[in-house]
């Protein structure tokens, strides 16, 4: 269309050029021509204005009990439940991962952004009427001690590098590993992602994020 209506354009200016007015009927083909070109390039850039607006994460959260279908159809087989928990299909104590979708401003760091919200969300997360945990919140907002807070992700070599800061005390005996769990495959979702090392002040996290951990009172 821009092709014509430039085609046209040209012509139309060599006629007044050569002191030639041109047709009423060439002039409305070229005006509607071009009018029509205008719409056509508006209509194409909105959408990409309006994608550039926000962008879609997706926030894992735990299910309790959502591995007990699993279980059962898989009779408790060790090779396809170590599978299962590379997916995040059986975490915690018999629990699963699911994701929610929620739509944030634009961003260019989306892993970042889930560990934002993870910081931020309540406990207790209803998605279409099921109510899901995030394990992550009640070491968010404590009084007693230091709060547990996110501080920085980085992604080098397929390896993302999780950075936390306070302390972590672990609460019962699922509850860390579904901690862990949310905070594994915020990353893990990522396609460009193969592995993830989490930091506590600094220091590698291995053996934090288990029932007695190092601040278990």
């Amino acid at each position: 269309m821009q092709i014509i209506a430039h085609a046209i354009g040209h012509a139309l200016e060599d006629d007044f050029m050569n002191n030639k007015l041109p047709s009423s009927v060439a002039w409305l083909v070229a005006l509607a021509l071009w009018l029509a070109c205008g719409q056509t390039l508006a209509s194409e850039m909105v959408p990409t204005t309006q994608q550039q607006r926000f962008s879609i994460i997706r926030i894992p959260l735990i299910e309790y009990g959502g591995a007990d279908a699993l279980a059962e159809r898989v009779g408790w087989d060790s090779a396809a439940m170590d599978a299962a928990r590379q997916q995040g299909e059986f975490v915690g104590c018999g629990d699963r991962i699911v994701y929610m979708e929620k739509r944030i401003p634009h961003t260019r760091a989306p892993l970042t952004a889930i560990y934002q919200e993870l910081f931020r969300l309540p406990d207790t997360v209803v998605v279409h009427g099921q109510a899901y945990q995030n394990p992550i919140h009640q070491h968010a907002h404590r009084r007693n001690l230091p709060p547990l807070r996110f501080e920085r992700v980085t992604i080098s070599n397929r390896k993302a590098n999780l950075y936390l800061v306070g302390d972590y005390l672990s609460v019962g005996t699922c509850e860390p590993a579904r901690t862990e769990a949310v905070l594994q495959f915020a990353a893990l979702q990522f396609a460009t992602v193969d592995e993830i090392a989490i930091y506590l002040n600094g220091e590698p996290a291995a053996g934090v994020f288990m029932h007695g951990g190092p601040n278990d009172g």
